[in-house]
């Protein structure tokens, strides 16, 4: 958010324009480490790190991490390279190292000519959440309708490059006949020199995948009629191939009852650019919504290439009481990664250390639980149980919600704050955590929160938190206040500062780890009127829009700061093996197809191809293997009950049919079939198991590419029970580490939940009869063992890191959605101890009376070779995908969740969704 004035009174002494330079100053030029795989058969590997990472002028720190002395050894050579010698039981590890900055401070400046002095540049800012693209509002600077008008505001965007930050592009109000000089009153001249009442680029919000920018205008032509002066207005621009499209889509609230002026005064866009939230604190609000100019917030909603013109919704804050009650809903507002929360800021509701101060500000926090519209009626969180809260605090002026929604953070300028906690409107800042026995779906936040500001910063100021910044998992929390001593000595009035909490556990540090400013400052600053953070929380944007550039008073300028340092991660492969556990195929699509699903180094679901293997409509059985051994991951197909047992691969590194369809049983079978992919033999192709659905018995086959041919190499039963009719369900995985990956088996619906575990040493050698690693056993405990009869979903991975896969078990549908996590290594020695004591036992979302089952996968998302443990929700109920953190496992409890994501879109689906 901008500092917390609107922009009209912010606006300095309006010079003469003339033009002036745009700068970006990077300070320093800073490294980031790209992760990377090489390929080690078994000689040892010479090989370069710093030869895909970021900006030329980066150093290898000292120090990295061994991998396992059971894989190989590692050396760093004298140039900066390593060389790996695989040990004998190498089947693939990592090691981090890390990267820092071989300049302290580089300066970069562009001057593409059309920003002037006053122009305000760095009134705000924002970065998109990988860090590689900052949006710089100038809200004075030239504009409107042809980029001309005086004043009227631009936005400039900037890209991070290999060799630094690169001015790429200017935004404004292009094909808005009315952003437009006034019109001239009756008997005046128009005067071409007049400046435009618009203020584009005064707020600004940019969606997490960096497609969709919002630019708010509450001073713009707009409003209810949409002609109204100074009504405001919001412009949208998407991102295509060259850039962001130049003529925006325009949204004002023409013909909407009870909306007052400056429309836009605040923005905010959920992660994928879906849900639009737009706060005006003179429309009608209060309990009803008819009160006027206390405030309301409208929510948009786009289902196709644009916007509906139409809110969605209108929120109003539920406690308005009365002509006495002064309220400003809507001066700040920020939405959720998913979209399912949205918290509003109201600076001068009441509030304070009991709620009912005067004036003292409060938030709402507003949930969508149905995926269609939010609860009218919001949890309000002010300053409670703070002593020094007691009068007109501005709290709720900004707001700040991290990435995976775990902190709320608040901003209140005017609370008693500065060096000492004591001082009188110094600025404060409130931290609210979620609470952890909650998933994030339920938004619930501690009521009590924490209190952070300027503590022995004698250079502080006082608009302590009239901009704040949160990275994405909440654990760095960046402060601006304009007003504070600036420069490199921390002694220049009004130049500026921001200040870096890091949390280490629960809490902020009450000290920040670092102050921030410029260089060099001159007095008027304002460095830190707007500050962003990257998602990583390494990079940093600080725009200072009182700044002189050469002799321009007040042109304005961006600071971009790097911080700390960077890690980056080597996977290392053995030969011909695919990295197939980065991707992952999702279906259950009642059209028969699936989606190729990836995720990026915080979590965040990346939808990619979508393909329809058959003319068939129900749900598919899709695996990621590498059928061919090229080291690049394969796709295999299989169809679903009613379509018979049709197996259909694609080659991922040509898109062509990897082998010709086949069948894998018998004509007259129609059931459809479960399969799983998987290096059985460790050659560095993965073998195909089939297994068939409802309908057919306990048959398992295994297939392997040879000639361009799947040829059938193994063909048993792996449910001893020849009139079991139920089909079975197939997972493969290295149980007891002998580099042979083992085939799991369990029953099918109608079936208790046994399992049985096939030594991959004794398999594709044709014998009909494979040697069983362990005795059968039943996945599920207890009386379970008894009353169960809905099978049992199967999958297989090393989710304790003792590079032995370990068993995970769903409940069948029918059943409850338990997930069961079984020890390999404990199940080699004792069944009953490892099921005594389960690596994990949780049911999903904590709904033990849900009965649709649930699908159970074993992926490694980002590379790090940490395997994480994903689910799909069963039939019958909302679909749904979940990964979890398996650093958080435990018998009993629900693990943390790393990513949620909706797939298909149904909430109350007969299929489900199925991950493999």
């Amino acid at each position: 958010m901008p500092p917390r004035s609107n922009p009209s009174d912010r606006r300095p002494p309006q010079l003469q324009s003339t033009d002036a330079p745009l700068e970006a100053r990077v300070v320093p030029a800073f490294p980031l480490a790209v992760n990377d795989t090489v390929s080690v058969a078994t000689d040892p590997v010479t090989f370069a790190v710093l030869n895909n990472d970021s900006f030329p002028d980066q150093i290898l720190l000292n120090g990295f991490t061994d991998p396992p002395a059971s894989q190989g050894t590692l050396v760093r050579n004298a140039d900066s390279t390593f060389t790996f010698t695989p040990g004998e039981g190498f089947n693939g590890t990592s090691f981090e190292y890390t990267i820092g900055p071989r300049k302290p401070e580089t300066l970069l400046s562009a001057s593409p000519n059309d920003v002037t002095a006053n122009a305000r540049l760095g009134y705000h800012v924002v970065l998109s959440a990988d860090g590689n693209m900052a949006f710089v509002g100038a809200p004075d600077a030239p504009g409107g309708n042809t980029g001309t008008v005086n004043e009227a505001g631009s936005v400039f965007v900037f890209v991070r490059t290999p060799q630094g930050w690169s001015f790429r592009q200017r935004l404004f109000a292009a094909g808005d006949g009315q952003a437009a000089l006034p019109a001239p009153q009756p008997g005046e001249v128009a005067n071409p020199n007049q400046a435009s009442i618009s203020n584009f680029g005064a707020t600004m919000a940019i969606s997490a995948d960096g497609t969709t920018l919002i630019v708010g205008d509450p001073t713009a032509t707009g409003g209810i009629s949409g002609a109204t002066p100074g009504g405001g207005a919001v412009y949208i621009f998407t991102l295509g191939s060259s850039g962001f499209n130049p003529t925006p889509q325009k949204l004002t609230p023409s013909g909407l009852d009870g909306v007052g002026l400056g429309f836009g005064e605040s923005v905010a866009i959920s992660g994928d650019g879906k849900v639009l939230v737009i706060g005006n604190t003179t429309g009608n609000g209060g309990p009803d919504g008819t009160v006027p100019g206390v405030g309301t917030v409208l929510v948009y909603r786009r289902t196709g290439a644009e916007f509906s013109v139409q809110p969605s919704q209108r929120l109003y804050a539920s406690d308005y009481a009365g002509a006495n009650f002064v309220s400003r809903f809507g001066h700040s507002v920020a939405v959720s990664r998913d979209g399912k929360m949205i918290v509003v800021g109201d600076p001068a509701a009441p509030g304070g250390i009991d709620g009912t101060v005067p004036g003292a500000g409060a938030a709402y926090i507003f949930t969508d639980t149905t995926g269609f519209a939010f609860n009218p009626t919001p949890t309000k969180l002010y300053a409670n149980g703070i002593s020094t809260a007691v009068g007109a605090e501005l709290f709720g002026d900004t707001i700040a919600i991290s990435g995976d929604n775990s902190v709320i953070a608040i901003g209140a300028p005017d609370a008693v704050g500065g060096d000492t906690g004591t001082i009188d409107q110094a600025g404060a800042v409130y931290v609210f955590q979620r609470i952890a026995s909650n998933s994030p779906n339920n938004y619930v936040y501690q009521s009590s929160p924490q209190r952070i500001y300027a503590s022995t910063d004698v250079g502080s100021g006082l608009d302590f938190g009239t901009t704040i910044s949160l990275n994405y998992n909440g654990t760095v929390l960046l402060v601006g206040d304009p007003t504070a001593l600036g420069g490199t000595s921390s002694n220049v009035p009004t130049g500026g500062a921001a200040y870096l909490y890091r949390r280490s556990s629960s809490l902020f540090g009450n000290e920040p780890v670092q102050r921030l400013t410029s260089s060099d400052t001159v007095t008027g600053d304002a460095y830190a009127s707007s500050v962003s953070l990257s998602d990583d929380g390494n990079t940093i944007l600080a725009g200072a829009p009182g700044a002189v550039i050469g002799n321009k008073v007040g042109a304005g300028a961006l600071y971009v700061k790097e911080i700390g340092t960077s890690t980056g991660k080597v996977t290392l492969t053995r030969a011909g093996a695919a990295a197939v556990s980065s991707r992952m195929l999702v279906s259950g699509f009642p059209d028969g197809s699936a989606q190729l699903y990836t995720y990026d180094a915080e979590g965040k679901a990346l939808p990619g191809q979508v393909f329809r293997p058959f003319n068939y409509n129900g749900a598919v059985q899709a695996v990621v293997g590498d059928i061919n051994g090229d080291s690049i991951p394969d796709y295999v197909f299989g169809i679903g009950p009613g379509g018979g047992s049709v197996i259909r691969g694609i080659d991922g590194a040509t898109g062509a049919d990897l082998f010709p369809t086949f069948s894998a049983f018998e004509s007259s079978f129609r059931g459809g079939v479960f399969i799983a992919t998987g290096d059985i033999d460790n050659d560095g192709k993965s073998e195909l198991v089939v297994s068939p659905d409802v309908g057919g018995g306990g048959r398992i086959q295994i297939f392997t590419l040879r000639d361009g041919k799947m040829a059938q190499v193994d063909n048993f039963f792996g449910i001893e029970d020849t009139t079991f009719r139920g089909g079975a369900r197939v997972a493969i995985g290295d149980i007891n580490g002998d580099n042979r990956a083992e085939v799991i088996v369990g029953a099918g619906y109608g079936g208790g939940p046994r399992i049985a575990v096939f030594d991959g040493n004794a398999l594709m050698a044709g014998s009909n009869r494979p040697q069983k690693l362990i005795n059968d056993f039943f996945a599920f405990p207890g009386t379970d063992t008894n009353s169960l009869r809905n099978g049992v979903y199967i999958s297989a991975g090393d989710l304790d890191g003792d590079n032995k896969a370990d068993l995970v078990f769903g409940g069948g549908p029918g059943g409850g959605p338990r997930v069961y996590v079984l020890s390999g290594a404990m199940l080699m020695t004792n069944i009953g101890e490892a099921q005594a004591n389960p690596i994990a036992n949780f049911f999903v979302d904590g709904n033990a009376n849900s009965r649709g089952g649930v699908r159970v996968a074993v992926k490694d998302f980002d590379g790090d070779t940490d395997m994480e443990l994903v689910v799909g929700s069963g039939n019958g109920t909302r679909t749904e995908l979940r990964v979890y953190e398996t650093n958080s496992l435990a018998n009993g409890v629900e693990p943390a969740l790393r990513s949620e994501v909706d797939p298909i879109g149904y909430s109350n689906s007969p299929l489900g969704v199925f991950v493999g």
